[in-house]
């Protein structure tokens, strides 16, 4: 997205990218088939931020996705591997990598406490894991596809990557644990003073670091269940339930966890589509995403989900984990880099940027300090 524009372009790149792909175009598909029916009321969510729209020769209208796809030969199905109109024979080659191959996986991180009972996902399969991982992009990035005051992502970027910060991390609550009879300040109270989402980035469990900036997005939660419903006189149980609106009740609760911590908070009604060919993940919710304590009644198609992006001192063990790895490697077992043109000077350059952005999240200060 550059300058005033609001459109996206979508790099797809990878296998497993391919499987998180296809998720979260279903559920762009899935929400925009909603906004483009005259019976359902204005959506929140813009889609020609993602789509460029048109018209075929019948007039029909057609949303097309801003995307770069690209995958392993064989792996794209029915589309068109080179991405245009004529095939090209030299295309079809088969290209295969002569280099050293080495295999990388990650440990596995225990769930969440609160994830456990409402969440059946297997975090072997491909199928299950970049469901979640769709979910969890499609509310994170919320702020900047909204129809109303939406947060440009230059912006959004700007608020969470200063002094020297480039990355982030993600996490998300799926889903968002709220039962029937609750409202959001219960909900939100129940997690305690601890981080109530589950990471989802590979930097380990969130507990004991520091939050410089956060972008959290709450969706799905019916306009009722925004506010306490106190009777008249009974004495609030918590700051949060003295609260007159949804979003002075996020943004208190937010202040309340991380003091001190630029936050930007958004609340939407709109819930996360996970109907078919989603994977049925949620046996303990019912069909609007409500956590029951039995089983459901029909099939869940909608869930609230709660989202965060975060910088955090988390990321600073692990960028100076992958400096040392890094600094490890004998580049003249590389030879391919070096014949396309990469420098020793140019590699070690890198290393010490690395080795300094992995030095701004060591301790340092918030955005308001």
């Amino acid at each position: 997205m550059a300058g005033g524009a609001r459109e996206v372009l979508t790099l797809q790149l990878g296998h497993f990218a391919g499987f998180v792909g296809a998720h979260w175009w279903n559920q762009q598909d899935a929400a925009l088939g909603r906004a483009t029916d005259s019976k359902e009321p204005p959506g929140e969510l813009c889609p020609d931020v993602l789509y460029r729209t048109g018209r075929t020769l019948h007039g029909q209208e057609t949303y097309t996705p801003r995307l770069i796809l690209m995958d392993l030969k064989g792996s794209l199905s029915s589309l068109k591997e080179e991405g245009g109109l004529y095939r090209d024979k030299q295309l079809d080659a088969a290209i295969a990598w002569q280099g050293k191959l080495t295999t990388h996986k990650e440990e596995l991180y225990p769930k969440n406490p609160y994830l456990q009972d409402f969440l059946s996902a297997e975090a072997t399969l491909p199928f299950h894991c970049s469901a979640i991982l769709a979910t969890a992009l499609d509310t994170v990035t919320v702020p900047y596809r909204l129809c109303s005051s939406p947060v440009s992502m230059v912006h959004l970027a700007d608020m969470l990557s200063f002094c020297g910060k480039k990355v982030v991390t993600a996490g998300a609550i799926i889903p968002f644990p709220l039962a029937p009879g609750q409202s959001l300040p219960d909900s939100l109270m129940q997690f305690g003073g601890a981080t109530p989402w589950t990471p989802l980035s590979a930097c380990g469990e969130p507990s004991g670091t520091r939050c410089f900036a956060q972008s959290v997005v709450l969706r799905g939660i019916d306009r009722a269940c925004h506010t306490s419903q106190l009777t008249p006189g009974t004495p609030p149980p918590s700051a949060l339930h003295a609260c007159t609106t949804g979003e002075e009740i996020l943004a208190q609760y937010l202040q309340q966890q991380q003091p001190g911590v630029m936050s930007s908070s958004h609340l939407l009604l709109t819930p996360c589509r996970v109907a078919p060919p989603y994977p049925h993940l949620f046996s303990s919710c019912s069909p609007p995403g409500m956590v029951l304590d039995g089983s459901p009644k029909g099939a869940v198609e909608s869930i609230p989900v709660f989202g965060a992006l975060c910088s955090s001192s988390s990321l600073h063990q692990t960028l100076e984990a992958l400096a040392r790895d890094l600094t490890k490697l004998d580049l003249r077992r590389w030879a391919s880099f070096m014949d396309a043109g990469v420098e020793h000077d140019d590699v070690a350059e890198l290393l010490q940027e690395l080795q300094s952005l992995a030095q701004c999240y060591q301790g340092g200060d918030s955005l308001v300090d």
